[in-house]
């Protein structure tokens, strides 16, 4: 994350602090959104992923950010087993923050 700052903001007398290189200094992230298909197909920003393959990309996302946040939209027609999977994925890359997406039944239904 970088800024520019304008010929005026230089000039001043502060001196910057410095952080590490891998600190995120603009927050954390959208979530990750794992959907599951009913046929058990695992998509992440409409690209096809195996269980290890999802593993990766979410061990790969904690390193810039430890909290990153993660939601699971399983298809509500599909096995119960096939949305755990993405769950274990989740525990495995050592991923804290898990939602499950789903949509609220309207009152007296």
């Amino acid at each position: 994350v970088s800024t520019t700052f304008s010929q005026n903001e230089r000039q001043t007398t502060i001196q910057v602090p410095t952080v590490a290189d891998n600190v995120a200094l603009a927050g954390q992230p959208d979530e990750i959104v794992i959907n599951v298909a009913v046929d058990g197909k695992i998509m992440v920003n409409d690209k096809p992923h195996t269980p290890e393959s999802l593993i990766d990309l979410l061990r790969s996302a904690l390193v810039s950010f430890p909290n990153q946040a993660v939601v699971i939209r399983g298809d509500g027609r599909c096995e119960y087993q096939l949305v755990m999977n993405a769950f274990s994925a989740c525990k495995q890359a050592g991923i804290r923050n898990i939602s499950v997406a789903h949509i609220p039944r309207a009152r007296g239904t």
